[in-house]
Order: structure tokens, then C-alpha cells, then sequence
């Protein structure tokens, strides 16, 4: 009996020391406590609509990216667009962020290593490219610092405003008069 249970014990010691499927990356499990994390306002203008890859004629464009958070600021940003599929380079003014996540940092924090989004880091900037679902929808993007070693709530909003009329198929409302 008594090698069983030790027998017991040890496939529970063993099967406790490996991380069960389902959880995150290791060493980055870690959220920022809500009283560490600056105000996420919405990034969203009042009356906007999503427009989407299939409303954007094929190509490249310069796109504005507006963010909810000043530690998060995001210095241009290049829209491709291809069969109605979008794609987005995001640069940031910094190198503080390890990688990035669509969602909220706690589904990061239970993702795999695998979908995160690594950063290529040039002249104190990193650029992140990404599919995006569409413009004018406000998009949780977690953020994986560096220094902190931890997840940051972050949302993020590609303006088609911001786009060359001609890209555009459909007709934007103005914004500021709404």
C-alpha cells in the first residue's frame, strides 16, 4: 500500500509541476493591478460606425490610430488592404513593450506564447503588425511591459476618417457635426 501511494504521490508531484493546457505563456500570467493602470477611456467618437476591409479599395495607406493611454502612443501606423482583408504596421514611440495582444491582458495572460505579437524593434521605436477587424471599432490591446513584467489594458481605434477619400467606397458621416 504503501508504494502505491508514494507512487501516487509522485505522478501528482509530477503532473503538478507542469502547467496544465489551457494556461498562458510562462512568466507572462502577470495583469497590472487596476490601481496601477491609468484611465482606459473609450477611443471611440460618438456615432461612428465600423467600416470594413470589403468598404477599402486594395492598397496602402498612412492611417491614424488613436490609443486610451499616454504610455501608449502611437506614432504612425500603415493600413494594408488586400481581397477585403485588413493589416496594420503600428509604430510606438518606444521599445517598453515586450509584446502586444489583442484582447484584454487577462486573456493574454491565459494565451499561448503563440499569439502574441513580438514587436521589431528600430531607433527607439517598435512596430507591431497585426490583422484588424475594422476601422472605427474601438480594439482591447494588451500590453506587455517590459520594466513591469506585466499586462497593460490598452485600447486602441484605427480612424478610416483619417484615410485618403479615394480609398474609401463608402461615404463617412462627419464625426464633429453628430
Amino acid at each position: 500500500k504503501s508504494k502505491i501511494r508514494t507512487a501516487i504521490c509522485l505522478i501528482l508531484m509530477i503532473g503538478l509541476s507542469y502547467p496544465a493546457a489551457g494556461y498562458g505563456a510562462e512568466g507572462y500570467d502577470a495583469v497590472a493591478p487596476s490601481s496601477a493602470v491609468s484611465s482606459s477611456d473609450s477611443v471611440v467618437k460618438y456615432g461612428m460606425t465600423p467600416v470594413y476591409g470589403r468598404d477599402i479599395a486594395d492598397g496602402s495607406y498612412d492611417v491614424t490610430v488613436d490609443s486610451s493611454s499616454s504610455f501608449f502612443r502611437i506614432t504612425r501606423a500603415r493600413l494594408s488592404v488586400k481581397g477585403g482583408k485588413l493589416s496594420a504596421a503600428m509604430t510606438l514611440s518606444s521599445v517598453s513593450y515586450e509584446y502586444i495582444y489583442l484582447g484584454t491582458p487577462e486573456e493574454a495572460a491565459a494565451a499561448p506564447l503563440e499569439e502574441y505579437i513580438a514587436p521589431k524593434d528600430h531607433a527607439g521605436e517598435s512596430t507591431f503588425t497585426f490583422r484588424v477587424s475594422a476601422l472605427n471599432r474601438e480594439i482591447d490591446c494588451a500590453a506587455f511591459s517590459k520594466k513591469k513584467q506585466q499586462w497593460y489594458p490598452r485600447k486602441i481605434l484605427f480612424d478610416a476618417s483619417s484615410l485618403p477619400d479615394a480609398a474609401l467606397k463608402i461615404p463617412l458621416p462627419d464625426y464633429d457635426k453628430i
